[in-house]
């Protein structure tokens, strides 16, 4: 990947990395402070988003020492997509029946929590774990089984 007399330099990508996610989240969550008093929490999660965004296009280049200083150097298409892991389970031949066992999976978690919410202590507030797990347990089985029956 790299020519003679270049070396990858691997902690600069991560100081990069890590400079690109704090520094908005840290400038924007601190105007937000000083604007509004009590939105430091919410401006800290809008920079820190807006830093995700910026971590994501740094790493489609990485640096490479060279002679002249460093230099960034631009990933190849290939090195990108077809070596990422979530392609290659995606590629990944399995039984059909494993869909189906995902989606009885995930929709026998929604329906029990679901069901736990007004079964269990139906007096007091209920976990947010519950309520989560109920909430997208279900569309998630639905997703998964149109996926399954469309792919057959």
């Amino acid at each position: 990947m790299t020519s003679r007399g270049e070396t990858r330099a691997p902690e600069i990508d991560v100081l990069e990395c890590l400079a690109l996610l704090v520094v908005p989240a840290v400038l924007v969550g601190g105007a937000a402070t000083l604007a509004g008093g009590d939105q430091s929490v919410p401006g800290l999660f809008v920079g820190g988003l807006f830093g995700a965004m910026l971590v994501g296009y740094r790493r489609l280049f990485y640096a490479v020492r060279t002679d002249e200083g460093i230099e960034r150097r631009s990933r190849a298409a290939r090195e990108r997509a077809s070596d990422h892991w979530t392609v290659r389970v995606a590629r990944a031949e399995y039984d059909p029946r494993v869909e189906w066992a995902v989606v009885a999976l995930a929709g026998a978690v929604g329906a029990v929590s679901l069901a736990s919410l007004v079964l269990v202590e139906p007096g007091r507030r209920p976990p947010l774990r519950l309520v989560l797990f109920g909430a997208l347990g279900l569309p998630a089985a639905l997703f998964a089984a149109v996926v399954s029956a469309v792919q057959d």
